[in-house]
């Protein structure tokens, strides 16, 4: 009964091994597309934050110009011109780190997805020779009975 059911074992072994290698496939799929749906929001959310700092800087710009303003002081004059270049730099810089670090995250989670879509196949294949592995252990390889 031991020899009979070695290769009954060994079929089940080899479907199992092919399952498995299916199964990580689809998981793989899964991580793909989790990733590539990450580095999509986050070139979204780049975009937000780029969009915000443009909106805060023009808003402490004109604070800026109502205040010199409401002081009878020029907006035009070289104090402002400084004090307004000095307030775009120090804004772009901020917007620059800030989105920056968002892209890093674009770069890692399309990383991710590449490493996940090259290694799908390669589930496949293992899967494939684990259950090769499976059947060769259950059927006695050799010559004859006896």
């Amino acid at each position: 009964m031991g020899q009979a059911a070695a290769p009954v074992l060994a079929g089940i072994g080899a479907v199992s091994s092919l399952a498995g290698g299916f199964s990580e496939a689809r998981g793989l799929d899964a991580q793909r597309q989790a990733a590539e749906y990450r580095a999509k929001n986050l070139r979204l959310q780049a975009k937000q934050v780029g969009a915000e700092n443009v909106r805060d800087l023009n808003e402490t710009l004109a604070t800026i110009d109502a205040i010199r303003s409401y002081r009878n002081v020029s907006i035009d004059s070289p104090t402002a011109m400084v004090i307004e270049r000095t307030r775009k730099t120090r804004s772009q810089d901020v917007d620059n780190a800030q989105r920056l670090e968002i892209m890093q995250g674009v770069t890692d989670a399309r990383y991710q997805a590449k490493t996940a879509k090259k290694a799908k196949p390669f589930a496949i294949i293992g899967g494939i020779g684990r259950a090769a592995s499976s059947l060769a252990q259950g059927f006695p390889s050799g010559g004859g009975n006896g």
